[in-house]
């Protein structure tokens, strides 16, 4: 799912100057992005699809920021972890927040849906070239694009392209995830909870309806709470009684050459109406995690010395002990507009990486650390 925010438009500009510092920082890492430790979020060096910005919030979100005026100002993309760890309406407030931690709170003004995918997964019902051939496939797109395929059984296939407003892909999803998403093994975990084997069953096939903005306000869906997902369902695979849709599977007869009137396959109507009885079902399942990664020493101390070293540009100075006490200054007048200390961030970040018993970098350490790490 992709929301689409409007802003403040003071708090929108202020940050702007935040982020093409941030961006900077990430262009100097190796790493090609830089952590913001405050925000627990990443920063990529480069931009993408036209949104100057990109950041990301691990397991829940990526935005992107843009300043060109013809696009909105920041687009959201919920990550599917998210979705399934915490909902649909626990994970958009988590993206809300994200968002309000970047540009400060009070800044969001708006909150729209701006493109939506329902996804179905499945097996036993594969897609084959002899569905392809028979046109069994009813649906108001052209023929099917076939992306990728293993002798008779269809592994990936679409109807309408990237920039249509609807459409549709079948594709194998355990072959996705194996060969180019192993990021996203907790499905596999999700879908064993529920009694899948892969050697029993096969693979998992998934149908996913894709519904562009446009689409969305035509079926009335302008904000999150307005989305119905059935609906969507019916609107995408056909009704109860498999009338309309986008897309559904049918049953060739030699007596009507009309396509829409054939008899709907019984697999495809169970897979429709199971789908839509299954949606807001609590079915107990328990996603598997890895553990979280920690952060190491050394990447930090490298991160470190590249703002140090920034800074003292900025600050048009080569005394290094002056420079950094001029850091430590801002540092801690920052601590106490928020209320905090050095200690309570110290201790809250030891809890969260679990490493109560390791050393913590601090600023008045930081040119030995640094240094060190870079092997001087």
């Amino acid at each position: 799912m992709w929301l689409t925010y409007k802003l403040d438009s003071d708090a929108y500009t202020r940050t702007l100057v935040d982020l093409a510092a941030w961006k900077a920082l990430a262009q100097e890492s190796s790493e090609s992005r830089y952590c913001l430790d405050d925000l627990q979020m990443f920063i990529s060096a480069r931009g993408q699809g036209g949104f100057a910005y990109v950041l990301t919030v691990p397991d829940l979100c990526q935005v992107t920021v843009t300043t060109n005026s013809l696009f909105p100002p920041v687009r959201v993309r919920l990550l599917s972890q998210a979705l399934f760890e915490h909902g649909l309406q626990q994970a958009v407030e988590r993206a809300t927040q994200a968002v309000e931690q970047i540009f400060g709170s009070g800044s969001v003004m708006e909150r729209q849906v701006s493109e939506c995918h329902v996804a179905v997964d499945q097996t036993g019902l594969v897609p084959t070239f002899d569905m392809v051939r028979q046109r069994r496939f009813v649906t108001h797109a052209d023929n099917p694009g076939l992306e990728d395929y293993d002798g008779d059984n269809v592994n990936s296939m679409r109807w309408g392209g990237k920039r249509s407003q609807v459409s549709v892909a079948w594709y194998n999803k355990v072959k996705e995830i194996v060969e180019k998403s192993q990021e996203k093994e907790y499905l596999l975990d999700m879908w064993r909870a529920r009694g899948w084997e892969r050697e029993q069953h096969g693979d998992v096939m998934r149908v996913e309806l894709r519904l562009t903005r446009d689409v969305l306000r035509d079926l009335g869906v302008n904000s999150v709470e307005q989305l119905d997902v059935p609906a969507l369902l019916r609107f995408g695979f056909g009704d109860g009684n498999m009338q309309g849709g986008y897309l559904s599977l049918r049953i060739p007869s030699e007596q009507d050459c009309n396509r829409s009137r054939w008899a709907v396959d019984a697999r495809w109507r169970a897979l429709v109406e199971g789908a839509i009885e299954m949606w807001g079902v609590d079915v107990g399942v328990v996603v598997r995690r890895g553990p979280k990664r920690v952060p190491e020493k050394r990447r930090l101390a490298l991160q470190a010395f590249g703002c140090f070293s920034s800074f003292a540009a900025l600050a048009e100075s080569d005394d290094m002990p002056g420079v950094l006490l001029e850091m430590n200054s801002i540092y801690q007048a920052q601590l106490e507009r928020q209320t905090r200390t050095w200690r309570g961030e110290t201790s809250k970040k030891r809890l969260r990486y679990m490493v109560l018993g390791n050393e913590v970098i601090q600023y008045k350490a930081l040119e030995h650390h640094a240094l060190q790490a870079l092997g001087f």
